[in-house]
């Protein structure tokens, strides 16, 4: 689909931005867990809580690691 985007976390690089026909680094760190809705990606980085991604910027969605983490859209 048009604007469709794809995040790969690859072992020990970070999450990765697919364009349409190259990988981009997004992220040093890699999450434990991560999940997108529309234009947001939501990513667990264990210690440091959930992250949002959306409009150009992160925002912490929780200060620590949650035991289990579900996405339902």
């Amino acid at each position: 689909a048009a604007g469709a985007v794809l995040y790969g976390a690859f072992a020990g690089v970070g999450i990765w931005i697919w364009d349409g026909s190259t990988w981009s680094q997004f992220t040093a760190s890699n999450p434990q867990l991560m999940s997108a809705s529309g234009a947001a990606l939501y990513a667990d980085f264990a210690a440091d809580g959930i992250w949002k991604y959306e409009a150009a910027a992160w925002t912490q969605i929780t200060p620590t690691d949650p035991v289990i983490m579900k996405a339902g859209f």
